[in-house]
């Protein structure tokens, strides 16, 4: 893997958030805290870069996809 460490932290700390979303917990807050992430604002940053969605549209897809 090409991936330096805090890169590889993003991704392993998004791939749990997503987690969290799938199971229907809704507060960006909490998940961020849950996470790892000492505020929401760079958790969105995070999220968004890893995923290249924002939250809304990563759940809107999840659910589309039911």
């Amino acid at each position: 893997m090409n991936v330096n460490f805090s890169d590889y932290l993003q991704l392993l700390r998004v791939h749990r958030a997503k987690e969290y979303f799938d199971a229907n917990v809704k507060d960006i807050a909490e998940v961020a805290k849950k996470v790892g992430y000492e505020n929401e604002i760079t958790f969105k940053r995070a999220f968004h870069k890893s995923e290249f969605l924002i939250r809304r549209n990563y759940v809107q897809q999840k659910l589309r996809l039911k």
